[in-house]
């Protein structure tokens, strides 16, 4: 492996007191879904990488798989029904 490839982070290589807990999430229900979905971007910062019940979480795609843009809708749709 060259120097300008770089593996993957271990899931120990990188500080969790900078990974966002995902309950501590607030979203206005009030607003469009496409505002919810920014709102949501700009608290958790990686969503790739959160706490979710004390666990750390880190998604990984595959190119079969939902898109990006239906998943965060649906974790955001989750959240909106769980704080009713």
């Amino acid at each position: 492996m060259s120097q300008r490839e770089k593996s993957p982070p271990a899931k120990d290589d990188f500080n969790t007191k900078d990974v966002i807990d995902i309950d501590t999430v607030t979203i206005n229900k009030e607003l469009p879904i496409k505002q919810r979905n920014m709102e949501y971007l700009k608290q958790i910062k990686n969503p790739d990488r959160y706490i979710y019940h004390n666990r750390l979480v880190i998604k990984k795609y595959n190119q079969s798989g939902v898109k990006f843009k239906k998943a965060l809708e649906n974790i955001i749709k989750l959240k909106v029904e769980k704080s009713y």
